[in-house]
């Protein structure tokens, strides 16, 4: 099975329109596009890191991701540093299974 790769998006909403939206592999090419954003206008930042599809506890694969709205550059860019982690995804994917076990007990 071919691995699948991070794919990075993150909407820019000013006014309730989108103005911008960017999707990517590439993190260099999305945090220079995320550098362009102006932060002056108070804008709605839609940020959403995917890690392709994982195996669930039945053994299907389910698109797994995180995802989030921002209005400020401090928080947008520390959020994507931690989604960024090894350390952070694989403790989401155990929370995941336990939640998902808990549940259904």
């Amino acid at each position: 099975m071919k691995k699948s790769k991070r794919n990075f998006l993150f909407k820019l909403v000013e006014n309730g329109r989108t103005i911008q939206t960017v999707e990517t592999h590439s993190k260099t090419r999305f945090m220079n596009k995320a550098r362009s954003i102006n932060w002056k206008n108070r804008p709605s930042v839609y940020l959403r890191v995917s890690y392709g599809k994982q195996k669930d506890h039945r053994g299907k694969l389910i698109n797994f991701y995180n995802d989030g709205i921002y209005d400020n550059n401090k928080i947008f860019s520390t959020v994507f540093q931690h989604l960024m982690s090894k350390r952070y995804v694989l403790h989401s994917i155990l929370m995941y299974c336990i939640l998902y076990v808990w549940k259904n007990i």
